[in-house]
């Protein structure tokens, strides 16, 4: 559906009709609106036309009958009217726009083409690992202060190096001046990635869509994946990634990151790139994609973590 055209109470209730049960012929849609309502033949029939020239539904011909269908979910439809408000809050004047992006908030226009720029050089290539297309332009927002940021992303309490996120499917970025942990570069490649695993899975578990979100963004080295592991060593086993919680600022004092990673490195090794985006999609069938047990892919990746990080020590 198209824009996103407003849909009418009255369309709704047409629309629903269809959602519950189709292809129907108006009088089918006649007689299960009466139920409820008073309406003629004339009044269905007008908004089944008005629905057909928004792009919410369509119908094909049968004889000498018009059958309707939808052509959106519910579910779609809801989700892009949120986004819409969402952006009317955010959004107003477009301050820079590339080929897949667009931004607004912040009038620092060197800071958001080396975002533009960051992101572009990125896209392709985090498109294809995801096998993801994009139907239209993603907005980014730049906020006026770290804390304002905090706030659109429900943690008005958020650690320092927090300084992008997305919320309602918008990628929200702090002042270029607050990164200081992390290249604001890496940093919003890592939160498009998360959004994507969203789009792609949206009950994908925490540790599995941050491990993916470092690997395309690369903002982790060989090293630092090194001194982590190192440090936990000793509490290497089959049930470690499991154990990692699921708050951010926990997840990142506790080696979340490069963990998780450590996963995802681990699957594109043994595996390869096809059934890393199975599991991704689908990693409650860890068995099927892998053909081996739950206990026998984590001791793998236990080995696999002691061969990369801790055999070269000795």
């Amino acid at each position: 559906m198209e824009n996103n055209p407003v849909i009418t109470n009255a369309e709704w209730i047409i629309l629903r009709i269809l959602l519950n049960k189709s292809p129907l012929g108006s009088r089918d849609i006649l007689a299960s609106v009466q139920k409820s309502n008073q309406w003629s033949s004339a009044t269905v029939k007008t908004f089944l036309s008005r629905l057909v020239l928004k792009k919410a539904i369509s119908y094909h011909k049968d004889k000498n009958a018009f059958l309707y269908y939808p052509l959106v979910t519910e579910m779609m439809y809801v989700r892009n009217e949120t986004k819409s408000f969402f952006a009317k809050i955010y959004g107003g004047t477009i301050t820079y726009e590339s080929n897949h992006f667009q931004f607004f908030g912040s009038d620092c226009l060197a800071f958001v083409i080396n975002l533009a720029n960051a992101l572009e050089a990125n896209y392709s290539r985090i498109s294809a690992d995801f096998a993801y297309q994009q139907t239209q332009k993603q907005m980014v927002y730049i906020h006026s202060s770290l804390k304002v940021m905090h706030s659109a992303l429900g943690y008005e309490n958020g650690p320092d190096w927090m300084t992008a996120g997305w919320f309602w499917e918008i990628l929200h970025v702090a002042p270029e001046a607050t990164f200081k942990n992390f290249p604001p570069e890496t940093s919003v490649s890592h939160v498009f990635t998360q959004l994507i695993m969203h789009y792609l899975n949206p009950y994908a578990p925490f540790w599995l869509v941050q491990g993916m979100a470092v690997y395309e963004s690369g903002w982790l080295t060989h090293e630092r994946i090194k001194e982590a592991m190192v440090l936990k060593k000793d509490q290497l086993d089959t049930y470690l990634v499991l154990r990692i919680p699921t708050e951010y600022q926990a997840f990142y004092q506790q080696n979340g990151y490069e963990i998780a990673c450590t996963v995802i490195l681990f699957i594109e090794n043994k595996y390869g790139k096809d059934r890393l985006l199975a599991f991704l999609k689908s990693p409650e069938s860890l068995r099927n994609i892998f053909g081996c047990s739950e206990t026998l892919f984590w001791t793998s990746w236990v080995e696999f973590v002691r061969r990369t990080y801790f055999d070269e020590m000795m």
